[in-house]
């Protein structure tokens, strides 16, 4: 009798569990296509090339660079209620076959050249580090490039890849949320300067983001601020955030201005070395750019800031006005529109071609 007893309450328990999940992720399941039901029901009632559609694609939609230049575009321009275009909601994995007049593929796409779209575009973000051979081989079957820098734009006008399809130069923007991050010192500084990396920590192993850490980090107060899974800390300790890369490297010339972006929106200042996407964005007189990447130099920078910190901080406030430009220049809204017009501009020289065709 009480091994029937015991039977009962388990399997009781743990159909109860099957249901809670089933019906979480039920509705879990309804909210997440909500949004392209309605999408495709608005679409059915324009009248035919009334607005172009577009969308971005990924070979893999969840990780960071697709989430952030796709996902937050495309919030974006709803809150902007957009009239430009029809994005769809989501970022679309490369392997789903969906026809739009723009796919914008965040990263190169193996099947990206056979799908049915108008106009396909390579947003760049920094996966020519990464995809250096995959890209040159397929460059030219794209009708536009979106780059990170001036540089870069200037790279692949160059021989020998010679690219004659539009280009737009578009800056990392600022994450929003960071709006929501508070700086709040440690009080064991007692007023000094923090030093801080905010991004992914991992990527260290691999990509020269911040050269000299391990000695820099034995002679000042240095957090790490792991960002890799997509989280935002509510707060951070840190006032510096220091982003240094080997002058002349490919890590120089084609990553991003994030580093750059996410200070300014943090309301802190920044030691950086002289990259492309920097030189964009950033006044030549700030203060605390590293013309050097030597450990020396480095040193040299962080005790300047620290002394200006802990004195009358005439530099950090020069930095501070230089960074208020900065973080309105490469603010989500401000890009969001710039990224709108290249792609509406876009989409109607498809809807031309197609016509005609």
């Amino acid at each position: 009798m009480m091994n029937q007893r015991k039977k009962f309450v388990v399997t009781t328990v743990l159909a109860s569990v099957i249901l809670i999940l089933v019906a979480y992720l039920s509705i879990d399941e309804t909210a997440s296509w909500y949004d392209e039901n309605q999408y495709y029901r608005e679409l059915q009632e324009l009248s035919l090339g009334e607005k172009p559609t577009m969308r971005f694609l990924s070979t893999n939609p969840t990780s960071g660079s697709p989430r952030m230049r796709g996902g937050h575009f495309i919030n974006a321009w709803q809150e902007m209620k957009s009239n430009h275009f029809y994005v769809f909601p989501r970022v679309t994995s490369c392997t789903e076959k969906k026809c739009s007049d723009v796919c914008v593929y965040v990263g190169p796409c193996h099947n990206a050249n056979k799908s049915c779209c108008k106009i396909e575009v390579l947003d760049m973000v920094d996966k020519y580090l990464y995809k250096t051979k995959t890209i040159d081989a397929t460059l030219h079957l794209y009708d536009a490039l979106v780059v990170n820098s001036e540089y870069m734009k200037e790279f692949f006008r160059a021989e020998p890849r010679n690219y004659t399809g539009q280009i737009l130069v578009l800056p990392h923007h600022s994450d929003p949320r960071l709006t929501g991050v508070e700086t709040v010192p440690n009080e064991a500084r007692h007023g000094k300067l923090q030093f801080g990396f905010m991004g992914s920590i991992p990527s260290l192993k691999h990509t020269d983001n911040f050269l000299h850490l391990k000695e820099l980090k034995q002679r000042f107060p240095i957090s790490l601020v792991d960002t890799d899974q997509g989280d935002i800390p509510p707060v951070v300790d840190h006032q510096m955030d220091v982003s240094i890369r080997p002058q002349g490297s490919l890590v120089s010339k084609f990553k991003t201005s994030a580093k750059l972006a996410t200070a300014a929106t943090l309301g802190h200042n920044i030691i950086t070395t002289w990259e492309a996407a920097v030189r964009d964005s950033l006044p030549p007189d700030y203060p605390y750019i590293l013309r050097n990447d030597t450990l020396d130099a480095a040193v040299q920078m962080f005790e300047l800031s620290a002394r200006d910190y802990e004195g009358d901080r005439v530099l950090w406030k020069k930095g501070l006005d230089m960074l208020k430009q900065v973080d309105r220049s490469l603010s989500l809204p401000n890009l969001a529109s710039t990224y709108q017009d290249f792609l509406s501009n876009l989409a109607l020289v498809g809807v031309e071609m197609s016509e005609a065709s």
